[in-house]
């Protein structure tokens, strides 16, 4: 795999990505470690065998790459998926893992949640994560991304969502309802979501919150539990 000579290491990363990934990694982090301590460093007589129950986590949408390599790099016990719909950002996060050298994250893969392939393996991820899309696209998406947590996570699996959202309908701070209309007119198919709404489609494929996390900049994760 070759390093694209026009990308610096610098340049592979998002300003606001490099901001927002050391408290996304803070608060993940009770549920990363769990997932990573059922994961066995090694296994006394067979190798393959502790390489085959290692913690997996899946991220969809994952942009430029940097919270997959900063997560990977805080968690080498468990292994990481990246995923992108744009051919180009696919691109992106493989030049950025030639330069961050991690052996415990996959070859990104082009995905369209909406369409995940029928011969991914059901009940084969951990953790599906998800930051920063849902208001960026089409509700169709986050309806797919439900669909997939529901098949492709195990029993006890985590969907982690990150990003701005309403709550029971009121959605502040005045910034998040401006960037909301903002959001509508470049696409009406877009906007910050209501978690009374993710809530209840997640319930329809065995999904339940379980928890939300108060973020900066007036974001939050949200933890949705497979039953």
């Amino acid at each position: 795999m070759a390093l694209n000579a026009s990308l610096s290491p610098e340049t592979l990363h998002s300003p606001a990505a490099l901001r927002n990934r050391e408290p996304i990694a803070l608060t993940l982090a009770p549920y990363l470690d769990q997932i990573q301590a059922a994961t066995p460093k090694s296994h006394p007589t067979d190798p393959d065998r502790a390489m085959a129950v290692r913690g997996r986590l899946l991220e969809v949408a994952s942009g430029g790459g940097t919270h997959v390599a900063y997560l990977a790099r805080r968690y080498p016990q468990l292994d990481w998926q990246p995923t992108e719909r744009e051919p180009e950002l696919v691109r992106r996060i493989e030049n950025l893992l030639v330069t961050e050298a991690l052996s415990n994250v996959g070859v990104p893969c082009e995905l369209d949640i909406t369409q995940v392939p029928s011969d991914w393996p059901a009940q084969s991820f951990d953790g599906l994560l998800n930051l920063n899309m849902v208001h960026i696209s089409p509700w169709t998406a986050t309806l797919g991304l439900m669909e997939a947590a529901q098949r492709l996570l195990k029993p006890g699996g985590r969907l982690f969502l990150y990003g701005p959202f309403a709550e029971n309908g009121r959605l502040t701070p005045e910034s998040n309802r401006r960037f909301h209309a903002t959001l509508r007119q470049q696409n009406a198919t877009w906007g910050i979501r209501d978690i009374r709404d993710l809530e209840e489609e997640a319930a329809k494929v065995g999904l339940g919150l379980e928890a939300h996390h108060a973020m900066p900049a007036n974001n939050r994760i949200l933890v949705f539990k497979k039953m």
